[in-house]
């Protein structure tokens, strides 16, 4: 077994859940970053290596033992290359006992579904010769070229049981009852159109033509949509013209980097950047007080009170990406200082 070869699952107990509850221990020492930090981070060294969140959670969660080349870059984010060789003996030494475990049959496969019995088609229905009523009777007459009278029977060439009788399948009774009822339909069919084209002519009509002299009204114009803010309440009137602005960059360093206070000029207000990643989190220090903000993003907001009704606005503008010289995350405030009325923000500071 080579250290790229496949993945191996795990049971609840056993090798694997040995090999991830050190690898915890690790992230927990490293501070817990992120699962997408630390996919950010592993590609400045591991650019080719195919980390992803989804395999950094089952390896913490003993789902599975990943492949090495998958656990290495994770291993080098969280503990450098120091952790990196004692991953690798531990690795060696889960997957050496998932090798020797006799291999789990493959789970069942459900049956395959069998297909319904084709249904034969249903016999045609003869229809009986009911639906004019009973082939009428022959009227008596001579039939023949010398003027004697036949009888009408079942032997006669023109009786009911002749090939070219009446009532014979081919002979001219059939024939006869279907031409007068598509007489009969072509006389109605008249009879409605006379009538139909009497009233549009006459204009007796119940229905109005519509109205297309005047055209309908245009629908009114939608209300013109209001300009986007930056998810903040505005400033009030009265502190509008003396609120003074400046723009502060602070910064997440690496992991086995210290984390450093940024300051603004007067140097009465600093920001650390504690964490970056589905949401940002910060430790704010003034003169008065110190807190937190957790769970906030770009276009977020926090206001804090100082003494004799001032007060102090911080939104975060943009968050930026490591760089590839190993460079901190910059985050940018925004901060507007400004007494009275204090606007509204939309996260708090504990």
């Amino acid at each position: 077994m080579t250290p790229n070869g496949p993945d191996r699952r795990a049971d609840d107990e056993g090798p694997v859940a040995v090999f991830a509850a050190w690898m915890r221990d690790l992230h927990r020492e490293a501070r817990k970053p992120s699962y997408t930090e630390i996919v950010r981070r592993s590609r400045t060294r591991y650019p080719e290596a195919t980390v992803r969140e989804s395999t950094i959670s089952d390896t913490f969660n003993a789902k599975r033992l990943p492949r090495w080349d998958s656990v290495e870059p994770v291993a080098w984010v969280l503990g450098g290359d120091l952790m990196v060789a004692e991953c690798l003996e531990r690795w060696k030494q889960a997957d050496a006992a998932l090798s020797a475990q006799p291999p789990q049959p493959p789970p069942p496969q459900p049956p395959e579904p069998v297909p319904p019995a084709p249904v034969p088609p249903a016999p045609p229905v003869e229809r009986e010769h009911t639906e004019s009523g009973p082939a009428p009777a022959p009227e008596p007459g001579p039939s023949g070229k010398d003027g004697t009278d036949r009888p009408d029977g079942p032997g006669s060439p023109d009786g009911p049981g002749s090939p070219g009788g009446p009532g014979s399948p081919g002979g001219p009774g059939r024939p006869r009852r279907l031409s007068r009822w598509a007489l009969a339909m072509v006389l109605v069919a008249l009879g409605l159109l006379v009538h139909v084209s009497g009233r549009l002519t006459t204009g007796d009509g119940d229905t109005a033509a519509p109205d297309v002299s005047h055209p309908p009204a245009s629908a009114p114009a939608p209300p013109e949509r209001a300009e986007e803010t930056d998810g903040s309440a505005p400033e009030p009137s009265g502190s509008a013209g003396g609120a003074a602005r400046e723009q502060l960059i602070a910064g997440l360093p690496w992991a086995d980097q210290p984390r450093e206070t940024a300051w603004t000029r007067d140097g009465d207000l600093g920001i650390n950047i504690t964490e970056v990643g589905s949401a940002l989190s910060y430790f704010v220090i003034t003169d008065t007080r110190s807190c937190t903000v957790t769970g906030t993003g770009i276009g977020e907001s926090v206001v804090l009170t100082g003494p004799d009704g001032t007060w102090t606005r911080l939104i975060v503008t943009d968050i930026g990406q490591f760089g590839p010289e190993l460079t901190p995350i910059p985050v940018t405030f925004q901060i507007t200082r400004g007494e009275g009325e204090r606007p509204h923000g939309t996260r708090s500071c504990a």
